[in-house]
């Protein structure tokens, strides 16, 4: 390249040092400023370009534009001027006869572009952010001035090395027209089309906007274009719009969308990825108003980076629900509402919100989704539930990670976040904001009581929890005037579900409704705008699981059903519209992908579906003002990973679904290292096997709307679960490993999979119209299925390594208290041979190898892994981690190593370590998502588990009516 000037040429009182670089609008060079005796970087317009009298009068204006700026994050402008240039040796005369070069002496930075640190230096994408969010500070200083830089790229930001940015090249900048002094915000000034002209293209193809494309007259909103372009190749390391050529880059620019950000990479935060695509909007009408705007929002990405859900899978193919999600611990007072709650949801063990695909719903429902508008308040990985104000101006959320949780609240219109509670030991759950909005009342362990929850009442800005109530197992329902609250408590040693009213002031407690097993309130109550009634859902699984909405007089505790009979299998959640005329559910239609919104008339029950998408929907609530529903939106992914149980190979993956459909879960090993798994496929799942590399992949089954939960034992085969949509319950089948021999093992009224035997002879199972009961089959022999006991309260029923003996749960009282009882007996039957309680802070039990204890994980121990004999006794600790959360453990099929998987900040790990030989092992890592179902190979050589990724959004659905 032949350049002007050369080392030691003299301009002015600058002397040259060296090249720095050069584009369309000139060349830079390092100089001296031997007059003040320091380094500048000096920007020339070369001899040639002179003759051109636009480029000339740009190149002024650059200098113009920029030196009238003064900010921090803008390059500083020192000097204009225009010189002979002299020889390489000083004092030497300049040639007459040259013609004068145009510079401006700058503020010379020193550290590379922000187009080096993406692609050379590979920097992280939160220090990326950072950069770019303190060019967008010096960008909306330049816009508040009425200058538009409209060659926003990462070549014109410079990055110093102590991590300052600075904004170059302001010479495409386009002054905006002189408003009346009326004019508050410049940014919104128009431009002043003389200064380059329309039907004149100036510009960085690929940085363009589509406005700046159509050589239109652009304002401030074109440079946020620009900077959307400049955050989509910070999160992805490529540009948005790439083609061979200029004009068909153009054609992208106007007409075409960017490859998908979690598409190239999905560990991008969703709430970046909503940044990007607004910037990224056609319409400058749809972009951030204001570069401030944008660069507030990058601030608070970068300051909650940790904190923010990472993407899976592109909006458009990602499942629905919360894989690997992390429920709160169990309460003895709970226990029988998630059994029949997983019963009811016809095998929803599995998740199957998380993974079945894109589906119609069943029934007659009409749907108005294309009236309603839908926007994000808030999207976080951490996010477990959330609830609105009654007057629509602040959200309750709480957060989780690692052992605590955390009660926040956002001001809705701000966006400003509140922590309202220290980090809490057990999880925050039920959160309800009182009428007037004053204050927060939650759910959380009772400190006198560890087995129950208890309600807390605390000021919505933050102050002293204090316990109101005993014994709460749904969030509470306010009547209007705030005295009064609804909620359920279940009865489970007496097979029953209560709906009870208190008041707030005194405290006194009146049932107002009982219902008996196999009905159940699924929801948390509402209380209808008027005060006179009270809504809930109700789930019935005998003869076919089915759902409906139950209206209450809160006075009489008079019942009426509202809505489809039999159109929903589940409703997680229920509120009341504005004016009383229809209450707004969560519900799930098998069928579906997820459960969605659905708006439910009153008194009629017409059902109009309100949201349409693979997102799982719950934790509804009302804001009176606007007629708009909240709602916590679910979204994940989950594949299947094998490693070596050594370590000495990294994990590989052997599914590769990036959204709902493929979807993979539920593990069974099988001989060979092969693997049974449950794939979703459109709106059904079916069993499928592989090899361990994942090749071979067959289909096992495909009769029936869900197959889910495979278990293999070597005389038995691979049994699962299987929906049938006609009866609307599950089944229980078998089939071989290679797809042969499929046959069903029960028709009764609906049965749940609990255990098989290790010999696969014996399989225990639950049915649906008695759930207390505790059924062994002989697969074997045959015959008629045996009860073995009738006081089951959930489904962790497990069966010793050696075949003999089952341990369930069931409840004994201490001292007026209902707990958690482990009681083991034989599995052929008869009077127990051991009773014994864990503490309330363990959260997952197994036999250990030697048949005679059991292995669990104990949260008040630091989340370690305990031995408690069945005899009696003191535990003895296993491990010793001093931080991090064990979120699965699984014994090894010789019974002589232990996997685990850990939890520590946002990433998850698996190990492997044999007690009392040495160190845990890490064999397995990610930074984010959650490792789950992690399993052994039947010959110890390996493991297998499944990996995804989550969201959480909560959305604001207006329009509603």
């Amino acid at each position: 390249m032949n350049r002007t000037l050369q080392p030691q040429d003299h301009i002015s009182h600058f002397r040259v040092v060296g090249p720095l670089g050069g584009g369309g609008m000139g060349e830079v060079y390092i100089a001296t400023d031997e007059a003040l005796d320091r380094n500048v970087a000096l920007k020339i317009l070369p001899p040639r370009l002179v003759r051109d009298e636009d480029r000339v009068r740009r190149f002024v204006t650059e200098a113009k534009s920029a030196s009238s700026l003064n900010h921090p994050n803008i390059v500083t402008i020192y000097e204009i001027g225009k010189d002979r240039v002299r020889g390489s040796e000083a004092g030497v005369a300049d040639d007459p006869s040259s013609e004068p070069v145009h510079f401006i002496s700058m503020e010379l930075v020193a550290g590379e572009t922000l187009g080096q640190k993406i692609h050379e230096d590979k920097s992280d994408l939160r220090s990326l952010l950072g950069y770019v969010a303190q060019a967008a500070e010096g960008i909306a200083k330049a816009h508040a001035s009425g200058i538009v830089h409209r060659d926003l790229k990462p070549g014109n930001i410079m990055v110093s090395k102590d991590g300052f940015t600075k904004v170059l090249d302001f010479g495409l900048a386009k002054l905006t027209e002189k408003q009346p002094k009326e004019h508050e915000d410049r940014t919104e000034a128009p431009t002043r089309a003389a200064t380059t002209g329309e039907g004149v293209v100036i510009g960085t193809v690929g940085y363009m906007s589509p406005e700046q494309v159509q050589a239109s007259v652009v304002d401030h909103r074109s440079d946020i274009f620009s900077m959307g372009c400049i955050l989509y190749e910070a999160a992805t390391r490529r540009r948005p719009f790439v083609a061979p050529s200029h004009v068909e880059v153009m054609h992208q620019i106007l007409r075409e969308r960017p490859v998908p950000v979690e598409e190239i990479n999905p560990e991008v935060p969703s709430e970046l990825r909503r940044i990007i695509r607004r910037c990224l909007a056609k319409s400058p009408d749809q972009r951030f108003q204001s570069m401030k705007d944008l660069a507030i929002e990058l601030r608070e990405v970068c300051d909650e980076y940790e904190s923010l859900p990472i993407s899976g899978a592109s909006a458009a193919s990602q499942a629905s629900g919360v894989l690997g999600a992390r429920p709160p611990a169990r309460r003895a007072s709970t226990m029988l509402l998630s059994v029949v709650g997983v019963l009811g949801a016809a095998g929803l063990a599995f998740g199957l919100y998380s993974l079945v695909g894109r589906g119609g719903p069943a029934g007659d429902v009409g749907s108005r989704a294309q009236d309603l508008k839908l926007s994000v308040l808030t999207s976080r990985d951490d996010l477990s539930e959330a609830t609105l104000s009654n007057d629509g101006r602040y959200l309750a959320f709480v957060s989780s990670r690692d052992d605590k949780s955390t009660l926040n609240v956002r001001q809705v219109r701000t966006g400003t976040d509140v922590q309202i509670l220290q980090p809490q030991e057990y999880f925050i759950h039920g959160v309800s904001f009182s009428p007037n909005g004053d204050y927060l009342y939650y759910l959380n362990q009772d400190p006198d009581s560890p087995a129950y929850s208890a309600l807390f009442q605390v000021a919505s800005l933050g102050g002293t929890p204090q316990k109101i109530l005993f014994d709460i197992d749904t969030a509470a329902g306010f009547s209007p005037d705030g005295s009064r609250v609804c909620f359920r408590r279940g009865m489970p040693h007496q097979k029953a579900d209560t709906l009870v009213v208190a008041e707030i002031a005194t405290r006194q407690e009146k049932e107002l409704v009982r219902i008996k097993t196999p009905e159940r309130f699924q929801s948390s109550p509402a209380w209808s705008p008027d005060g006179g009634k009270i809504a809930v859902a109700v789930q019935n699984i005998q003869g076919g699981v089915r759902s409906w909405v139950l209206v209450i007089d809160a006075a009489s505790g008079r019942q009426q059903a509202v809505g489809t009979a039999g159109l929903f299998t589940a409703v997680n959640s229920v509120g009341w519209l504005p004016d009383g005329g229809g209450v707004v559910v969560a519900g799930f239609v098998a069928g579906t992908p997820a459960p969605q919104v659905y708006r439910v008339a009153y008194p009629d029950g017409a059902v109009r579906r309100l949201t349409n998408d693979l997102s799982g929907y719950g934790n509804l609530s009302v804001s009176a003002p606007e007629r708009a529903v909240a709602a916590v939106r679910r979204t994940g992914v989950s594949n299947l990973w094998v490693v070596p149980a050594d370590g000495r190979q990294a994990a590989r993956a052997i599914t590769f679904a990036t959204g709902a459909t493929g979807s993979s879960k539920d593990i069974a090993p099988l001989p060979g290292g092969a693997i049974a798994f449950t794939v979703a496929e459109s709106d059904k799942a079916h069993i499928w096997r592989s090899e361990a590399d994942g090749s071979l992949r067959k289909q096992l089954e495909s009769q029936g709307l869900y197959a889910t939960t495979p278990k293999f034992a070597e005389k038995a085969g691979v049994v699962f679960m299987e929906f049938d949509e006609q009866e609307r319950v599950n089944h229980i089948w078998r089939v071989d490993p290679d797809g042969g021999g499929l046959r069903q093992l029960t028709s009764g009224r609906g049965e749940t999979l609990l255990s098989l035997t290790r010999d696969g002879r014996t399989m225990l199972f639950q049915k649906w119209d008695d759930p207390s009961a505790l059924w062994s089959l002989d697969l074997q022999s045959g015959g008629e299925p045996k009860r073995l006991a009738s006081d089951l309260i959930d489904q962790a029923t497990q069966v010793s390594p050696d075949g003999r003996l089952v341990c369930y749960s069931d409840f004994t009282t201490v001292q007026d208290r209902l707990y958690t009882r482990q009681v083991v007996m034989p599995i052929e039957g008869g009077s127990p041979v051991a009773q014994f309680l864990l503490p309330p802070g363990m959260t997952k039990s197994s036999w250990s190898p030697d048949n005679t204890s059991m292995t669990y994980v104990d949260r008040n121990k630091g989340w370690n892994l305990m031995r408690q004999a069945i005899a009696g006794g003191e535990p003895t600790a296993l491990t010793r981690f001093t931080e991090g959360q064990t979120t699965d453990f699984v014994w090894s099929p010789d019974g002589r190593k232990i996997a685990i998987v850990r939890r520590l900040g946002k990433g998850e790990s698996v190990w492997v370590f044999e007690p009392g030989g040495g160190e845990p092992k890490q064999v397995a890592h990610f930074p984010t998502g959650n490792v789950s179902e992690c399993r052994w190979s039947l010959d110890g050589k390996s493991l297998v588990f499944a990996y995804g990724t989550a969201t959480q959004d909560v959305v604001l659905i207006q329009g509603v009516a």
